[in-house]
């Protein structure tokens, strides 16, 4: 059994069960306390901002955490942004870019000017 839980944590991000996540995010939140410096106030809020882009599914995807299967931990989350306010906290929040979205209206688009251009030589 043992044997199998140390070898669950080797599979790709989109490939571990959510309990697996969670345990990776707190060693993530952990790391980037130390990292940044973050008070436990700080910390909170950031773990607190991860578990709703996890609820929110924003951190399903493989493109959306950079994790290291070798090493068995998250190395970025894509998005994630700090920020320092006036009375010196650091707050972050997680910026959801919709790439696969815009790039299609961006296709589509194109597509339509396409088909509508008038030729130079009229």
């Amino acid at each position: 059994m043992n044997l199998n839980a140390s070898e669950a944590y080797k599979r790709p991000w989109h490939r571990l069960e959510r309990g697996l996540r969670l345990n990776r995010i707190r060693s993530f939140v952990e790391k980037e306390k130390t990292r940044m410096n973050l008070s436990d106030h700080d910390t909170e809020y950031l773990k607190q901002k991860i578990d709703k882009a996890l609820e929110k599914k924003i951190l399903n995807s493989k493109t959306s955490v950079v994790y290291d299967q070798e090493k068995e931990e998250i190395q970025e989350i894509k998005g994630l942004v700090y920020h320092k306010s006036a009375d010196g906290r650091i707050l972050s929040s997680i910026v959801d870019k919709k790439v696969g979205h815009t790039f299609r209206a961006k296709k589509n688009v194109k597509s339509d000017t396409a088909s509508t251009a008038v030729p130079n030589d009229v």
